[in-house]
């Protein structure tokens, strides 16, 4: 019986001690480039009100080491539109990402597209009245696409006015000599998986044509699956990353979760992913 309670009492311990590395980066395993010709970035989506997990992912990626120098949210961080109270929490829980970096959002369905979801949106992102939910940013010599699959009137696609800036920034970076990679967020993917496999964006081919033709496209990253997924595409690499909180989806492959770190060489270009899960581990590991 002693021997019993011994055995518990160390599964416990072990558990715990599990636990805590994985919430307060010990050892942490999923950086290992301190070397400084690497820099990183890190990606995740769909909370849904589980802060409990996106609390974990947080803090984890705060810890990242060399720290990343970009977050990105590819939306779904509340389950009811327009509710400041979860704008508020959210903001709370992502405190160890944003003292130690940017964090962009990409708008998801969850965040909402009539008029008082839009003001208090751009209100808690500090978008100005009048400009797009859709934009640019280049850190360092990648160039960073965000797309708003969530356009009132345009909902589940990349259509009319976005369409053209997005050929016009396509355009420009394929010919611009400081730019050597392009990275495109979004909420809802070209291709959905799980529940919803076969289900596409509704310009799809239109939109994975123009991808094509560009050499510098390194991922186009998604979430709205809560799951992690990835598959390649005419040599063009999809992610789908929606396991910062949300239920997962399961029975499909990829239900866990994690959030997405991206090490990029800065002497070969060379680009190393690796998908991060609570405690802290690597799960999956791909270089691009």
């Amino acid at each position: 019986m002693n021997r019993l309670k011994y055995l518990k009492h160390l599964s416990f311990l072990l558990f715990y001690l599990t636990i805590m590395a994985g919430m307060f980066g010990c050892q942490n395993s999923s950086a290992p480039y301190t070397n400084e010709g690497y820099w990183s970035f890190v990606v995740y989506g769909d909370l849904r009100q589980g802060f409990g997990i996106y609390e974990k992912l947080a803090i984890s990626m705060g810890y990242e080491k060399p720290t990343p120098l970009l977050a990105i949210c590819l939306g779904d961080i509340m389950l009811e539109s327009g509710n400041e109270a979860e704008w508020l929490k959210f903001w709370k829980y992502s405190e160890p990402i944003t003292d130690k970096m940017p964090l962009l959002i990409v708008r998801g369905n969850h965040e909402g597209n009539d008029a008082a979801s839009e003001w208090l949106y751009r209100t808690q992102t500090g978008t100005p009245d009048g400009q797009p939910f859709y934009f640019s940013k280049q850190i360092r010599d990648q160039l960073m696409i965000i797309l708003d699959t969530e356009i009132a009137g345009e909902e589940n696609s990349i259509a009319n006015q976005q369409l053209d800036w997005l050929k016009t920034q396509l355009g420009s970076a394929s010919i611009s000599d400081d730019v050597s990679g392009i990275f495109i967020f979004m909420h809802r993917p070209l291709y959905q998986q799980g529940i919803h496999f076969r289900e596409t964006l509704s310009n799809a081919p239109e939109i994975h044509e123009m991808f094509k033709q560009n050499k510098k496209i390194r991922a186009v990253i998604a979430g709205h699956n809560h799951m992690y997924h990835y598959m390649q595409k005419d040599s063009i690499n999809y992610f789908i990353s929606g396991g910062a909180g949300a239920p997962l989806t399961h029975g499909h492959g990829g239900d866990y979760f994690h959030y997405l770190l991206f090490n990029i060489s800065n002497k070969n270009d060379q680009i190393n992913m690796k998908t991060i899960g609570i405690f802290n581990e690597i799960c999956e590991k791909r270089t691009l």
